[in-house]
Order: C-alpha cells, then sequence, then structure tokens
C-alpha cells in the first residue's frame, strides 16, 4: 500500500528542493519517520517537460492502514514537515492531492450482479 503525495513547488526553490532531497538531513528525516511510524520513503518523483498535473509526488510505503493514524502523532513526521515548511519548497496558493494506493495483488474488486437474474 501506497501513500502518495501530489504537490507544486515555489518557482524558484525546484534546484534547491532536488538538492535537500539528496542531503544527509532529508535522508535522516525520512529514516526517522521509517523507525517511528514504520512507513518507509520511497522516493520523490518528478514530472519531466510539464508531462504530469503536479510538479512532484511522495511515494511512501505503509505496511498498513494503521500506520496512518500511528503517522497522525509521529513526532519525527511532524519534524519533517515543519523543516520542509521553514525551508519554503512548497507553493501553498496551489492545492495539492493526497491518496492512498494499493497494487493489484492487494486489492478486492467486485463484478456487478448479473442483470439477468431479475
Amino acid at each position: 500500500m501506497f501513500w502518495v503525495s501530489s504537490y507544486f513547488l515555489k518557482e524558484d526553490k525546484a534546484a534547491v528542493y532536488q538538492q535537500w532531497l539528496l542531503s544527509p538531513e532529508a535522508k535522516a528525516l525520512m529514516a526517522d519517520v521509517q523507525r517511528e511510524t514504520g512507513m518507509r520513503y520511497v522516493d520523490t518523483y518528478w514530472t519531466v517537460l510539464g508531462f504530469g498535473d503536479f510538479d512532484c509526488e511522495d511515494w511512501w510505503e505503509l505496511p498498513n492502514w494503521a500506520a496512518i493514524d500511528v503517522m497522525r502523532e509521529a513526532q519525527s513526521v511532524e519534524r519533517l514537515f515543519m523543516r520542509t515548511w521553514e525551508l519554503g519548497y512548497f507553493d501553498p496558493s496551489r492545492s495539492a492531492r493526497q491518496r492512498v494506493l494499493r497494487t493489484t495483488e492487494d486489492i478486492k474488486t467486485w463484478s456487478p450482479p448479473d442483470k439477468s437474474e431479475d
């Protein structure tokens, strides 16, 4: 299961944000989140040549639904959020999107009822 956060960056912050994500500070913050919540940071994905609805997406692998509740109270998640907010990378004037995805193997689908039985 994956938690995906899609967002826009401030116009002049893309390069510095990319460098920060590769920094020891960012890697340590992501590792702290994993230790505290069980959520594993997969990576941040960027649109290429404007092909996409947002500038970036952060992908986190969730061990289970309970990790979302743990995340709400986790100090490491708060530190990560506050640090990126302090650095001013994100564009808060534009909407973001959160979603949870599961793999094909992990979902359950239902077929509509057979109408011929009516």
